[in-house]
């Protein structure tokens, strides 16, 4: 059932957050010879972390992240690949710590915005929770059982004062149940004034136009058809505002007319893909655009006052990536623009981006079967110092190393935050702060025989 919706974003993700470190050196030579003192500074420096248990709310180990985020509005949670799974359950932990302590009650997921509009619905009905997960996220998160967690807890924040509240900022269609909703609810909302705009042809054409399960087998001629119902469709709102204001409210236009021309940009992605060999990570330029877009919208229009914690790739989250020494790697950063550049070039002083790292262990999405060792991280690299700390999970703040540029952090230096690929450069140019884990464990599935396909 969720062949064709993996295969369309492990291909997407493809040229983002490759594990290509079997590929390269597992020598490094240490910029700076005066280890200890490195190793001392981590010690003192860093914020030990105690656990990554999702559900334990003794917050005390981490108090000190209240000062290095500061006032931001917006928390940039990454991950090295899609198959952390100690990563998954140390974001679920820091959600909840963010929410109770720091006053966070929007969660922005890099899943679709339409998709997680219906999620945010469904969780507060009667639902089943894996059934209502399912209408939102990608399943690499949805189906894992370290990030859960998150969601049952988002559940039970529900009728209280201050809820958590779901929304998603990708320009593509996340859940395989898009498929038989989109069409139908789209339909609604432009009849609700009593208008019949939508023919059986148009209908039909837009079922087809979001059948993600046949993407693959579409032609380019049959792909331009279905770019041209959804132009058409998109034309049909912005030109039938007025009499849509009479039903509707503006945020609720807004919100279809985005998710209109998301259809744009990622019918542009599906052309890129169609490079085969000839693909670029640059391609993948108009989905951060349009996220970047999305989650400054979500920022300034929809959540004016509130605060929002991003879950994403450090991918997307990264900014000034064309800095980054890929040494012997096959990839090549030349003329990527991600959304965490845009996000900060729009909104850097409300911004706190947190990348993570592991020292060694396993990886592996719950998409595929197998797992795969990461290795152990090179010597002299930022994870071996870490390391040698003897810390289990620890997290170091970049922003005070960035005050001062003869510090040794601001210097190139090793580590694999982006799908354990070693790479060289000055982190704090990056990143904000990153999140050590000494063993990284997979992504597992969950295990749901009930879950069922929505009818």
């Amino acid at each position: 059932m969720l062949l064709g919706l993996s295969m369309i974003k492990g291909l997407i993700c493809l040229a983002l957050i490759p594990s290509l470190f079997l590929s390269l050196s597992a020598k490094n030579t240490p910029d700076i010879t005066n280890l200890e003192e490195q190793v001392r500074w981590l010690k003192e420096n860093g914020v030990s972390i105690r656990t990554v248990a999702p559900d334990d709310e003794d917050f005390a180990d981490l108090m000190p992240l209240v000062d290095k985020i500061g006032s931001s509005r917006l928390v940039l949670l990454g991950e090295q690949s899609h198959g952390d799974g100690t990563t998954f359950l140390m974001k679920c932990r820091l959600v909840r710590f963010l929410h109770q302590v720091m006053g966070f009650d929007v969660l922005a997921w890099e899943s679709g915005l339409y998709d997680c509009r219906r999620m945010e619905s469904a969780l507060h009905s009667d639902v089943p929770l894996d059934m209502a997960i399912t209408k939102g996220v990608f399943p690499i998160w949805g189906m894992s059982d370290q990030v859960r967690p998150v969601f049952a807890y988002a559940r039970s924040t529900y009728g209280t004062p201050r809820p958590l509240e779901m929304a998603g900022y990708d320009c593509q269609f996340s859940s395989p149940m898009t498929v038989t909703s989109f069409a139908k609810e789209l339909t609604a909302f432009l009849e609700r004034p009593g208008e019949k705009w939508i023919s059986s042809e148009m209908f039909s054409g837009l079922k087809k136009a979001v059948d993600f399960q046949q993407l693959a087998k579409m032609t380019p001629e049959e792909r331009r058809e279905n770019q041209q119902v959804i132009k058409k469709v998109g034309d049909l709102i912005v030109a039938s505002k007025p009499v849509l204001q009479k039903a509707h409210s503006q945020r609720e236009i807004a919100f279809w007319e985005r998710v209109l021309k998301n259809f744009q940009v990622f019918y542009t992605l599906l052309e890129n893909m169609s490079k085969g060999k000839d693909r670029k990570v640059s391609d993948n330029n108009p989905r951060d655009e349009a996220m970047a877009e999305i989650l400054i919208w979500l920022a300034n229009d929809i959540y004016p006052d509130r605060k929002i914690i991003v879950w994403a790739a450090s991918f997307h989250n990264i900014r000034n990536i064309e800095k980054i020494n890929l040494g012997d790697s096959r990839l090549d950063y030349a003329g990527v623009v991600t959304m965490g550049q845009r996000i900060y070039e729009r909104l850097a002083d409300d911004t706190y981006s947190i990348a993570f790292t592991a020292y060694q262990g396993e990886s592996g999405n719950v998409n595929h079967k197998e797992t795969y060792d990461i290795g152990k991280a090179s010597e002299g690299s930022l994870e071996d110092l870490i390391h040698l700390t003897g810390k289990e999970f620890l997290f170091v703040d970049f922003m005070q190393p960035r005050l001062n540029p003869t510090h040794w952090l601001c210097r190139p230096i090793t580590a694999r935050p982006l799908g354990y690929t070693p790479m060289k450069t000055v982190w704090p140019e990056h990143f904000d702060a990153m999140i050590f884990t000494e063993n990284m464990i997979p992504s597992t599935r969950i295990k749901n025989k009930d879950l069922k396909k929505e009818e």
